[in-house]
């Protein structure tokens, strides 16, 4: 018995650790990819901005265990992409918080290269574009995004008698 309740665990967590069937699937390390990462400014305990790839050509980037880790590089083959960009911010305890905002980007990735998203706070929206970061020059349109409130979680509460 307690075998078959081990098997079924291990097979229950190898199952949910597959990728989804629209995940983006990165190319294997040739001389024909280059790299693009999001960014991050941390000002304080709840002041902070980040900039993250949502999904590559219509597929979901899976960061994993930890659903939002953009600063993790992710390789991507030569040539034109749609970068859907997730932006989110905070600022301050009360500013009611935090907020977040999508965009498409449309850019070009060259092999060899290496890319970085970068955002900033525009008014009531925030601005999206991608740079070489080597050279520091932006390869794609400056994009502009309305930013919405975060929807919180909300809590059930199920009295037990």
């Amino acid at each position: 018995m307690t075998k078959k309740i081990g098997l079924l665990i291990i097979t229950i967590f190898i199952f949910g650790c597959t990728p989804a069937k629209n995940s983006f699937v990165e190319p294997k390390k040739t001389n024909n990819i280059a790299t693009i990462i999001g960014d991050d400014t941390d000002y304080g305990v709840f002041n902070w901005e980040v900039y993250g790839i949502l999904s590559i050509d219509n597929k979901f980037v899976d960061y994993g265990l930890f659903s939002d880790n953009f600063n993790t590089k992710v390789n991507i083959p030569q040539g034109n992409h749609s970068i859907v960009a997730l932006g989110k911010f905070n600022k301050g305890v009360m500013g009611t918080g935090p907020f977040y905002a999508t965009s498409n980007i449309d850019f070009k990735a060259n092999p060899g290269k290496n890319y970085k998203l970068k955002g900033s706070l525009d008014g009531k929206s925030m601005k999206f574009w991608i740079i070489d970061t080597q050279t520091k020059k932006i390869v794609s349109k400056k994009i502009n995004a309305p930013y919405h409130i975060q929807p919180q979680t909300t809590y059930m509460y199920v009295p037990v008698y």
